[in-house]
């Protein structure tokens, strides 16, 4: 509400982006954009832990060495799956 008690029109608070010289369209284009390539880089750092837990196995083995494994793997397939979302859904 302004000072004067009355509600403000919500269409006020985008009148000022008509003067810009891109388009909400772009703004939001740019946006997904990134979420995308965030997630691309999230799916490279499964890949990343997948080669971390392979040499940990090889190094140190213990009991728990194939739980570890899974649970990357369970990771890296998780990942993918969220990038194929965002792809589909954005």
């Amino acid at each position: 509400m302004n000072p004067l008690g009355s509600p403000v029109p919500f269409s006020s608070f985008f009148g000022a982006t008509e003067q810009l010289p891109f388009s909400m369209n772009t703004v939001l284009a740019v946006l997904k954009f990134f979420i995308v390539f965030s997630y691309l880089l999230y799916l490279v750092f499964g890949i990343v832990i997948i080669r971390q837990v392979g040499t940990m196995n090889k190094t140190i083995s213990s009991s728990i060495s194939p739980l570890i494994t899974i649970a990357s793997y369970i990771h890296l397939a998780l990942s993918v799956l969220i990038l194929l979302i965002a792809m589909v859904m954005l």
